[in-house]
């Protein structure tokens, strides 16, 4: 009973205090490359398909959806000299300076 307690327990706080720290750092996370590493965080979404892996698939998609803006806006910038109309990497940019 009680080691089932514990294994219990241990399978909920590990993924969750993983899911935390990733919280914490996403603000120091580079967006800014299209091709992302990966993190734990995919390794979670694709082992739980509970409540844990729901949050953790969340966590993914917020993280390619922030990825795609961001890196338009460095191409962007790396491409401001000049006209040019690139589509790389899901994102058009059309520029005339």
């Amino acid at each position: 009973g009680v080691l089932l307690s514990l294994w219990l327990s241990m399978r909920i706080v590990k993924p969750l205090n993983i899911l935390s720290s990733y919280a914490q750092k996403l603000p120091s996370y580079d967006f800014s490359t299209y091709e992302g590493e990966q993190d734990t965080i995919d390794y979670l979404a694709g082992k739980y398909s509970d409540e844990v892996g729901g949050l953790a698939e969340s966590f993914v998609f917020m993280k390619n959806e922030l990825r795609i803006p961001i890196h338009c806006i460095v191409l962007w910038q790396t491409e401001m000299s000049g006209t040019a109309m690139l589509s790389t990497s899901g994102c058009t940019i059309v520029m005339n300076i």
